[in-house]
């Protein structure tokens, strides 16, 4: 409330007049302030090393006017330190500039920020080499990992496709075989060897990027015997009803708010594979 009254006591101490009679120079001061608060701002982030995307969002918050300035340029032209007119063309320019910040913050939101996105990701290339392993884990999050460490501690060979590069990059560091790719790509599934493959564990956190993937595999792959996890139950029915429709070999589909109900509708997918599809450990 207090904090209301003062903004109120701020307004009318404006004399509209003045500005109205100079909007070239209102303009001009506002442009100026904001202009020099931007470049020290923006220079300020480069030296404390921001990235990148964070910076222009960084300095435009900062390069608005505070309401100390309301009380400092009141408190001047009562000590008659400069006229009341340019008090005046001052507190507009401070609170012109509140107003239009939130605009320029949906402006470079829109139009800058997507320019800045890529800057700090890393960039790989693509799975190239043809791979001959038996099992192919499409997305390695949390999910996929606890599968691709199941496999790895009986020796069994899985080709593992992450499109998150910031994810292969940290999966790499800990000594981990991982490609990076997009398995919504068919080149990039026939690279991996999903003409040969047996198993495909299916662990992209995307719905709609996962039944594209299965839509796919169906109609490319059929002698692969997915192995889907579910986010919901939504995308689990989906699911089910594209292994139907298609009539694949079959989709056996976890769902991660019930997961123990998939445990008994099947085997576990860490489990099984070895038993049903008889895969060898991989060769060192």
């Amino acid at each position: 409330m207090l904090l209301g009254l003062f903004f109120i006591a701020v307004g009318m101490s404006i004399d509209f007049g003045v500005l109205m009679k100079s909007p070239g120079l209102m303009a001009a001061i506002l442009l100026g302030f904001l202009g020099l608060k931007l470049a020290v701002i923006y220079g300020l982030a480069t030296l404390m090393k921001l990235p990148y995307q964070e910076r222009p969002v960084f300095a435009l918050l900062l390069a608005q006017g505070g309401e100390f300035a309301f009380v400092v340029f009141q408190a001047a032209a009562g000590a008659r330190v400069f006229a009341p007119e340019t008090a005046s063309l001052l507190i507009g320019a401070v609170a012109l500039s509140m107003l239009v910040s939130p605009l320029l913050l949906v402006a470079i939101d829109k139009l800058l920020l997507p320019r800045y996105a890529n800057c700090n990701t890393p960039q790989l290339e693509e799975i190239s080499e043809q791979q001959a392993a038996p099992i192919i884990v499409a997305g390695f999050g949390r999910y996929g990992q606890i599968v691709g460490r199941m496999l790895l501690a009986q020796g069994i060979g899985a080709t593992v496709l992450e499109h998150d590069a910031d994810m292969v990059e940290t999966v790499r560091a800990f000594g981990l075989r991982v490609f990076y790719g997009d398995a919504t790509r068919l080149d990039l599934l026939r690279t991996a060897g999903a003409a040969n493959a047996k198993i495909l564990v299916l662990s992209v956190d995307d719905m709609d990027q996962s039944l594209k993937i299965v839509d796919m595999v169906n109609e490319h792959f059929p002698q692969l015997q997915i192995v889907a996890r579910a986010r919901d139950v939504t995308h689990w029915n989906a699911a089910r009803q594209r292994r139907d429709a298609r009539r694949a070999r079959g989709v056996r589909v976890q769902p991660a708010q019930r997961p123990h109900r998939a445990r008994a509708a099947g085997p576990t997918p860490a489990r099984s594979p070895p038993k049903r599809h008889a895969l060898s450990p991989a060769q060192p």
